[in-house]
């Protein structure tokens, strides 16, 4: 595995000017990834009194991404709040009022703070966002949304909608690139995943073993697809950046929750979103960008 640095200078902001307005073939586009906003700074309805200590980066990393022109943005899920309040239709509502005013196209993941009263129910996600998978093609390139949230259901079988995902990965070889996007991240190995202050390491497998032989079944087939050119998850608030089996992975859990509590491993993060560019020839860039 390997780490790239996570230090605030790494990720520092890039000029709030508009990319190339005109993207062709040639040029290019971008695109942006991030998570774990957990209803930051947005006030509804039953809100939790945790919702206080959250900041409202949400807005805030929309308006720089509008700034710089990006074509759309992913949010890898958790975008509601706490136990308390994720799920419910209030919080859901209230993030949507902000996605939709962010004034970037977006799509999303289900995180699983998306999940309502017991860890089977998205209904308000899905009434609200639509289905919990998805994928669309941008440029030739193909984006496929999975759900890997229900870690903790406590129930057995697939939750990844594992024949969904992998119809799309057999479907996008004909593509340029794909990306996948999921919460919570995949490590095969749990060793080289980072750990909070406490050794728990918050990936998928830790509470599930179906979820994570759903997962790595997708990941086999993306290895094998020979064009996925990312992978990008959230539900840990910091950054890291690895290689698994040779894919490489990204995740971002920096889109307002707070990141200090996490400690160990990830104990200096900071607030973000990634900024992907997919140039003409192709090749994809990621970086960080602070917010």
């Amino acid at each position: 595995m390997t780490r790239l640095s996570t230090t605030r200078a790494a990720a520092t902001r890039l000029p709030a000017t508009r990319l190339p307005a005109t993207r062709t073939a040639e040029s290019g586009y971008y695109f942006a990834v991030i998570s774990d906003s957990h209803n930051g700074g947005m006030s509804y309805a039953g809100a939790d009194a945790n919702e206080a200590h959250k900041t409202g980066k949400l807005p805030v990393a929309l308006a720089d991404m509008k700034a710089k022109g990006v074509s759309f943005v992913v949010h890898t899920g958790d975008l509601t709040g706490n136990i308390t309040d994720g799920g419910e239709p209030a919080a859901i509502a209230a993030v949507k009022v902000v996605m939709d005013a962010g004034g970037v196209p977006y799509y999303t993941a289900a995180g699983n703070h998306e999940h309502f009263e017991n860890y089977n129910d998205t209904m308000s996600y899905t009434d609200t966002f639509g289905a919990s998978h998805s994928s669309f093609i941008f440029n030739d390139d193909r984006f496929i949304i999975a759900d890997n949230s229900k870690e903790w259901s406590g129930a057995s079988g697939d939750f990844l909608d594992t024949a969904y995902t992998s119809a799309q990965l057999s479907a996008g070889t004909a593509n340029r690139n794909q990306f996948l996007f999921w919460h919570i991240p995949y490590f095969a190995d749990a060793a080289d995943a980072p750990a909070d202050s406490g050794g728990t390491k918050w990936i998928v497998g830790q509470y599930n073993s179906d979820n994570k032989s759903a997962c790595a079944t997708v990941m086999a087939q993306a290895v094998s697809a020979g064009n996925v050119r990312g992978i990008f998850s959230g539900h840990i608030h910091n950054y890291w950046h690895w290689y698994e089996s040779g894919l490489d992975c990204h995740l971002t859990g920096g889109g307002g929750q707070w990141y200090f509590h996490e400690g160990g491993d990830l104990n200096d993060g900071f607030y973000h979103y990634l900024l992907v560019r997919v140039a003409g020839d192709g090749t994809v860039h990621v970086r960080p960008v602070a917010v």
